[in-house]
């Protein structure tokens, strides 16, 4: 056995001996191409449902070994053996520590981390070897270098942050709380104020909103409505009415309606006057916006969290309603729900947490303890869960539904929505950045280091999209230009690389559809809206993350709840921008194409290639404006069906929350 170990390892010694470098990079590069596309479909396999994996621990190295060893056997068929095995043997070293290092991780998340490094050091070294082969400017091959090492450092923090984010696609172990309680009725009830800040909202949406918060199975609550604001009497009069009726209904003064004009901070403003006129008595806070329509069991099942003085909030998933089954609308549900099931409770495990709004509850002195909401900010709601764990509070979020809101009718709305909620954060981050310092440098103590990194990527991260949207064009521009003038030779990609970014493409849609599986999404179709409705928002997002972190002035505007179809005119306006921009791409891309007779075929293909993202986003925003256009009424009360299969302790398991 010795003899044949002794011998196997030298026959590998002398093959990296008599091979050539091209060959090595060749077969790394494929072998981390289609371990991404093995491990993507791991997930898939593995992880059907939230907090579950498909099998037990026991087998984790089985499903380990045999994803590596698929990708060896693919890997096979385009070079002979000895980098084949040599590659597979580190990749399975690499495993088995990461799988040491972090216990917690399934065998879908040490495929996921191991992954990482493998392909960002097989891409960048290929791609250096080949730019120098190719006879490439010195200064091109040098600078592809240093683009190697920062986008290693930034993988390594890409991992970190995705880890976290994506538990649910990664952990086999939780720490933290995961479900709600079992419903706490009786005397010992704490006492509950709930704030609903309403802004010239329509009135029968109001007082459907009241309706239910007082069908809540739980006695001991009061609800107070401040509409600020709002000129038109016949908004909020009839909302003043409905209070006193049930109050009449249930014998007592539970329902409290206050409305003020000239009120500054908007919905934070709303918010603190509402804890100037809260019950001295209430020892919890719970937000609900005018829209939402709460469960019964929104406050029984989750104030025993309270118990632990640590908790501060308990923060709930954002969940929707419609009598539109639209494409649009089903578009903009996936794309909401999706982050909500799947990163924000990834942070939750990893004590980042925040909150986002409405459906939460919080525990009023510690409002109180760290100045009450913060007028200034966009996002009031998360940025408050930030000063509270910086004061050493604990908080939570839980991936249920226990309430649902309307959708935006048209584009415009929609995306004056999103710009708020990517503003926000950018300007959390220009307030509180000094908090996200490492502790020795003067940062909290109380925030920890992976919560840290996740502010500063929630903030941060939307200023990468114009700049990413800005390289491309540039890229695409430039390089025929650049091949015209002699200064690069003309473009010719090997098979090799054209069939590690297919793989690589493959693996992130496999990966994609995991990730709205896990949430609930189970249609291909609705997959690929909510990705075409993700890609609409990236110039908006984009603009609001520059405007915050430029410290522009940003009127604070709320989302219109009325029914507010556009015109096609309205439509068009709303995204002239984009589609201006759109055509522009358009016109650089036949430019590309028709002009450039001396750049081959491959140099035209890269650089149309680098305007695919660009153009594809600017026209899903003309697209998705079009869309809001069309309505197709529902039949039924509800629109959208979540096929989670959650156990969400309503009596049964796979209860279908419907937004």
């Amino acid at each position: 056995m010795i003899i044949f170990k002794c011998s196997f390892w030298r026959f590998i010694i002398m093959y990296n001996f008599h091979t050539n470098t091209q060959q090595w990079l060749d077969i790394s590069l494929l072998f981390s191409s289609f371990f991404t596309l093995t491990g993507s479909i791991l997930t898939l396999v593995t992880k059907v449902d939230a907090y579950k994996v498909r099998w037990k621990s026991q087998y984790e190295w089985a499903q380990i070994l045999v994803t590596i060893a698929s990708t060896t056997l693919i890997c096979l068929g385009f070079s002979e053996p000895g980098p084949v095995v040599v590659i597979a043997s580190g990749t399975m070293v690499l495993a088995l520590a990461v799988q040491r290092s972090l216990p917690w991780l399934s065998a879908a998340g040490v495929a996921y981390v191991v992954v990482a490094p493998i392909g960002s050091l097989a891409g960048g070294l290929w791609m250096i070897f080949w730019l120098r082969q190719q006879s490439y400017p010195e200064w091109l091959w040098i600078g592809a270098s240093v683009a190697m090492v920062l986008s290693f450092l930034r993988m390594i923090l890409v991992v970190a942050m995705r880890v976290g984010t994506f538990a649910l696609l990664t952990r086999k172990v939780w720490t933290r709380p995961i479900a709600p309680l079992p419903p706490r009725n009786g005397p010992e009830e704490v006492r509950v104020s709930l704030h609903v800040p309403t802004h010239c909202e329509p009135p029968d949406l109001v007082i459907n909103t009241l309706d239910h918060l007082a069908r809540l199975h739980y006695e001991n609550y009061e609800v107070i409505i401040c509409d600020n604001n709002t000129l038109d009497e016949q908004l909020w009069r009839p909302v003043e009415a409905h209070c006193r009726r049930l109050n009449a209904a249930s014998g007592k003064e539970q329902f409290r309606f206050l409305h003020v004009e000239g009120l500054q901070g908007a919905k934070a403003g709303a918010l603190n006057l509402c804890l100037d006129h809260t019950d001295p008595g209430a020892e919890l806070v719970a937000v609900v916006d005018a829209d939402y329509l709460a469960e019964p069991d929104f406050l029984s099942r989750l104030v025993g969290f309270f118990v632990d003085p640590r908790f501060a909030f308990v923060q709930t998933s954002h969940d929707y309603r419609s009598d539109d089954a639209s494409l649009f609308k089903r578009a903009c549900y996936w794309e909401y729900v999706a982050p909500n099931r799947l990163e924000y409770a990834g942070a939750s495990e990893m004590r980042a947490s925040f909150t986002v709004g409405t459906m939460c509850i919080f525990r009023r002195s510690a409002i109180e303890a760290v100045g009450r909401w913060a007028e200034w900010c966009q996002t009031e709601d998360s940025e408050i869960a930030i000063r509270l764990r910086a004061a050493g509070y604990d908080g939570v979020f839980l991936p249920y539904t226990f309430g649902r809101g309307l959708i935006p009718d048209n584009y415009a709305d929609w995306k004056r929505q999103r710009f708020r909620w990517t503003s926000g954060p950018m300007q959390q981050f220009r307030r509180h950045w000094r908090l996200f310092l490492p502790s020795r440098f003067g940062g909290s103590p109380h925030l920890s280091r992976w919560g840290k990194l996740f502010e500063v990527f929630r903030s941060v991260v939307p200023l990468t999209i114009p700049m990413t949207i800005a390289g491309n064009v540039a890229f695409a521009i430039l390089l025929p230009i650049m091949v015209m003038l002699d200064i690069t030779p003309q473009l010719s990609v090997p098979p090799v690389a054209m069939l590690g970014l297919s793989v690589v493409m493959a693996a992130s849609v496999v990966r994609t559809v995991a990730e709205y599986r896990v949430c609930g999404c189970c249609r291909l179709r609705d997959v690929l809206s909510a990705e075409f409705a993700a890609l609409a928002l990236s110039h908006v997002c984009g603009m609001a993350a520059i405007t915050a972190a430029l410290g522009g002035k940003i009127a604070w505007l709320r989302t219109p709840k009325f029914n507010s179809r556009s015109s096609l005119r309205n439509a068009l306006a709303s995204v002239r921008v984009e589609l201006s921009i759109a055509l522009a791409l358009v016109v650089i891309a036949i430019t590309i194409a028709f002009a450039f007779e001396t750049v081959n075929l491959h140099g035209k293909l890269v650089a149309l290639g680098a305007l695919v993202y660009p153009l594809l986003s600017f026209v899903a925003a003309v697209a998705m404006a079009l869309l809001a256009l069309a309505r197709r009424p529902d039949t039924g009360t509800q629109a959208f069906i979540d096929k989670r299969a959650i156990s969400d302790q309503r009596g049964n398991t796979g209860t279908p929350a419907s937004p």
